[in-house]
């Protein structure tokens, strides 16, 4: 007799195990993201109210662009003739303030001291006897004028040493025909302040004229130092 055929193994079906589910966890994840929410929703309240802000800020300084410009009144520097001479009296200070200004601010100028320049007096004492013209007072009073500066700045300096630095200085130079001074002294001062006079001297000493036929002359000076 034939051997009888084998029955076919039937392998059971896997059984898919499903995690367990920790319902607690899933609680408290909602909880968070529930307590969360209000928070978010203020933070983007916030946000939104501070770009409002912001542009209702851009739009008043846009208005202070756009508007009427800020007149900004101011007394300048003036040159003007001294009594009985061509000399140059800065006697006036610029100052003033600025008009409105953003988020209502306002600037205030400090007040700054300023000399004013005698004209050159005296008799202008020439090297010798000779044919070539001399050099014109207009022309002196010119170059002190455009060295204002630098000899505000040394005063200036001084001042804050010693804020009751007043008074009168006469310088003598004397003025070659290639436009150097060759040599300038403190024929008088009433400042008491040797150095300042000192630092005086060597600035007047680099003044450079224009170089002309001219002959050499020697001319006196006086600058009066005063705050405004």
């Amino acid at each position: 007799m034939p051997a009888p055929e084998p029955e076919p193994i039937i392998e059971p079906e896997p059984v898919v195990v499903e995690p367990e589910v920790d319902v607690t966890e899933q609680a408290r994840e909602r909880a968070a993201v529930a307590g969360l929410l209000p928070f978010a929703q203020d933070l983007a309240a916030l946000r939104t109210n501070d770009t409002l802000d912001r542009l209702d800020q851009s739009g008043d300084i846009t208005g202070a662009v756009e508007g009427e410009a800020p007149v900004v009144e101011r007394s300048l520097i003036t040159s003007r003739a001294g009594s009985g001479s061509a000399g140059i009296n800065t006697a006036e200070l610029s100052r003033g303030t600025g008009g409105q200004g953003l988020a209502g601010r306002a600037t205030t100028q400090i007040e700054s001291p300023i000399e004013s320049f005698g004209p050159a007096g005296g008799e202008v004492e020439r090297a010798g006897a000779s044919d070539l013209r001399s050099r014109s007072r207009e022309e002196i009073e010119l170059v002190f004028d455009r060295n204002k500066g630098a000899i505000f700045a040394l005063y200036n300096r001084a001042l804050r040493q010693n804020p009751a630095l007043v008074g009168k200085v006469v310088l003598e130079l004397t003025i070659e025909p290639d436009g150097r001074v060759s040599d300038c002294i403190v024929v008088s001062s009433e400042l008491g302040d040797p150095e300042l006079e000192r630092r005086l001297l060597q600035r007047v000493l680099l003044f450079q004229f224009e170089a002309k036929d001219v002959e050499r002359i020697t001319t006196t000076k006086p600058i009066d130092f005063f705050p405004a």
